[in-house]
């Protein structure tokens, strides 16, 4: 059975917590939020419930999913804004604690939502893709990346796409489409044979058809930017052929979009 979170509650906020809170973001396990008297019931239901989300971003508990993962940057972001706010308003350490509580529990929110988004997209591109071999899905965090082999998608030494790649990039705009608050990135990779120079205008030049196509298939093309590595990051070994052609590949990078 998992063990509940122990932290300290006897040791009273001390002075030089605040600075290293605010310098260090999640606050210190010792701190307990009861030693500030609340003023109200609504208050106090604040803090309790802002002393476990804090509890959580100390790192109490490993989280076990994306949501949860995405509810504890959440807060960790959220406690670092909300004590800045809370001392510049209220200029003392109650302030500082209440505002930190409730910027953990606004962030942790706002977390667990961008979390949760990205596991409904990752769940649908994955289902979309499935039969699709020249596809790759990985999940990092509240980033999704999913590649393609460039043989499946162009002819050596082409950045014209291949009539087969249309069907399989409407997949993903299809997810896209459904998902609108995120931003894609598009980049190119080629293999180690040919010039730099050439390797590089043509990775950026396939990144490119990639995005005419997906904004021809109804992606904002404000969401879209590209970019092209050429050979500069291989993923496998370029002294073999089977290195080679992993390293000709596109990454379509989609993540949150900055608010």
């Amino acid at each position: 059975m998992e063990q509940p979170c122990q932290y300290q509650r006897s040791e009273p906020f001390r002075a030089e917590l605040k600075s290293s809170w605010l310098a260090m973001g999640p606050i210190s396990s010792s701190l307990h939020l009861r030693d500030i008297k609340p003023e109200s019931a609504r208050r106090r239901n604040f803090l309790n419930q802002g002393e476990q989300t804090l509890a959580v971003v100390a790192g109490c508990a490993a989280p076990q999913t994306h949501q949860e993962a995405g509810t504890r940057r959440g807060a960790a972001a959220g406690a670092v804004v909300g004590a800045l706010l809370g001392q510049a308003i209220g200029g003392d350490t109650g302030a500082t604690v209440l505002g930190g509580a409730l910027g953990a529990l606004a962030g942790g929110a706002i977390g667990r939502s961008v979390g949760r988004n990205m596991d409904e997209q990752e769940a649908a591109m994955r289902r979309e893709l499935a039969a699709v071999e020249a596809a790759n899905i990985q999940r990092n965090a509240d980033m999704l990346a999913v590649t393609f082999k460039s043989d499946f998608m162009f002819d050596v030494g082409s950045s014209a796409l291949k009539p087969g790649a249309y069907s399989e990039i409407n997949r993903v705009t299809s997810v896209l489409n459904q998902f609108t608050e995120t931003s894609i990135q598009v980049a190119g990779h080629t293999d180690s044979t040919g010039s730099e120079t050439s390797n590089q205008t043509l990775s950026e030049r396939r990144a490119q058809s990639v995005k005419n196509a997906m904004t021809g298939q109804g992606v904002h093309p404000n969401r879209i930017s590209t970019i092209g590595f050429g050979e500069t990051a291989p993923i496998a070994d370029n002294g073999t052929e089977a290195g080679r052609q992993l390293n000709r590949r596109v990454v379509i990078t989609i993540k949150p979009q900055q608010s």
